[in-house]
């Protein structure tokens, strides 16, 4: 791939995140302050269609008139060619995975779970909770299908590095180096630029 159009890829990625991160400003202002709930990693087709059902794929498409999740044809069938609408990644050739008959899913981004807690400790906070907006993980290029995830979970798409916004809704490339230790095959945490948990 040419250097022009990698760099293209990862300036419409970027984008992409930006506005994700802009849909979360404008659902907390709509929500007393509150963050979506995270939503499961790999969805049913029934917790989709099911209106009492929460997660961030759901409430923040709303927020800035973007397809719901639920209809998008691509996310049915690995056969599908993806649009280039704001849940894709244009440099992520990952497509549809059917695991069982009532899965059907395609994400290329993932909300960071841990901010929020995990386990039993897991809830849904206010963004005025967030003590570091400008180095806290929101969204960031997945790695691998599920739409949450930790530092474990990043990609490294755009030239050996992966994009990252923020909670307060600056997006960003970080080097693979930045957020991945080669020797234990694990996420960083000490990455003050970087921040996972609260």
């Amino acid at each position: 791939m040419s250097r022009a159009k990698a760099t293209a890829q990862s300036s419409q990625c970027l984008n992409n995140l930006k506005q994700w991160g802009l849909a979360s400003h404008l659902y907390a202002a709509d929500n007393n302050d509150f963050l979506t709930q995270d939503g499961t990693g790999t969805p049913s087709d029934t917790q989709l269609n099911n209106p009492s059902y929460h997660g961030w794929y759901i409430e923040l498409p709303a927020m800035i008139n973007v397809q719901r999740y639920v209809d998008v044809p691509w996310r049915l069938d690995s056969a599908i060619e993806p649009d280039h609408s704001i849940w894709i990644c244009p440099a992520n050739s990952r497509r549809a995975s059917v695991p069982g008959a009532n899965y059907h899913n395609l994400f290329h981004y993932c909300l960071n779970d841990v901010i929020d807690g995990t386990g039993i400790n897991d809830h849904q906070i206010k963004s005025a909770s967030v003590k570091y907006p400008t180095a806290t993980v929101y969204l960031f290029d997945g790695g691998q299908k599920p739409a949450i995830g930790d530092e474990g979970s990043v990609t490294n798409l755009h030239n050996n590095g992966g994009n990252f916004v923020f909670f307060d809704g600056h997006a960003r490339r970080f080097k693979y180096s930045e957020y991945w230790d080669a020797s234990t095959k694990k996420g960083l945490t000490n990455n003050p630029e970087l921040v996972w948990y609260p």
